[in-house]
């Protein structure tokens, strides 16, 4: 039966023996060349011959090496196996690009079903979800630009969230999309408290230390104020921008001066890093407006 794989002829039981003899011979000839020049300063006359004879056979062995090699690479393979291993190798590729395209569905799946969650939980805020399409970070700035504005009912002013934590709020609307400050701008404030005390601040953001940690610093908090580390920071609702109670962070560490004035670091909730979809909500809730409505 015909192989795929066969080899040719000339490649035979007896001449390997033949090469295999020329190997040996060559081996001789090299050791003999080596004792020679072990007791002789100059070449004679049979040591450059033996030298060309040596020269002679290395350079065909090299020859006969890529021969061998280019062999076993498939030279001799039939077209139908070149075929089907083109056609395989054309299946695997096109396999894990569908096997990559099922990831980004999946991992997509995962964020919106999160958010989707978090949306019951402000249904009374008019939840209006969105795909960020845009970014713009400076050394003091943080802003995004997401994909719904005000045909979709966002306006200036409506805070922004993810299934994480506060995002910031819209600072400019068009058409279609609207422009959203983060919390770790510098210019931000965000009426905050920590949540087991109470305890009332500002939060604001600290890209000014040009760590790229994107930490955030909690201020304005009461002398005689208890925080630890540890302690998760809430929107206080103050200001009429964020509703209450959206998480903000977690305290990750607290100094004291001599004023005993506290300096607390937050670490944000939300992963600035690797936003793709968010939910834009309104401060005031559907029942607020409908009671404004009717007065």
């Amino acid at each position: 039966m015909r192989g795929k794989n066969r080899l040719p002829k000339w490649l035979s039981l007896s001449t390997v023996l033949i090469l295999v003899a020329i190997i040996v011979a060559a081996a001789l000839i090299v050791g003999g060349m080596t004792l020679w020049r072990a007791h002789h300063d100059e070449a004679t006359g049979v040591e450059k011959g033996m030298g060309a004879v040596v020269t002679f056979f290395q350079t065909g062995f090299s020859k006969l090496g890529d021969a061998v090699v280019h062999l076993f690479r498939g030279p001799y393979w039939d077209a139908q196996t070149v075929e089907e291993y083109l056609s395989l190798k054309q299946e695997v590729a096109s396999l894990r690009a569908q096997n990559e395209q099922m990831t980004q569905i999946q991992s997509e799946n995962e964020r919106l079903t999160a958010l989707l969650d978090v949306q019951q939980d402000y249904a009374q805020n008019d939840p209006i979800c969105a795909r960020v399409i845009n970014r713009d970070q400076t050394a003091y700035t943080s802003m995004l630009v997401i994909d719904k504005g005000e045909n979709d009912g966002v306006a200036a002013d409506m805070a922004v969230v993810t299934a994480e934590g506060l995002v910031g709020r819209v600072t400019q609307t068009g058409a279609s999309w609207a422009r959203v400050t983060c919390i770790i701008s510098n210019d931000s404030g965000v009426p905050a408290m920590v949540e087991t005390t109470r305890d009332p601040g500002v939060i604001r953001g600290n890209l000014a230390q040009g760590d790229g940690a994107q930490l955030l610093t909690m201020q304005y908090l009461p002398t005689d104020a208890v925080v630890t580390p540890g302690d998760l920071v809430v929107t206080s609702g103050m200001g009429g921008v964020y509703p209450k109670g959206i998480l903000i962070g977690e305290v990750t560490s607290v100094q004291r001066g001599q004023s005993q004035t506290a300096s607390v670091i937050v670490m944000p909730a939300a992963d600035f890093v690797h936003l793709e979809e968010v939910m834009v909500i309104s401060s005031q809730t559907t029942a607020d407006a409908q009671e404004g409505a009717a007065q």
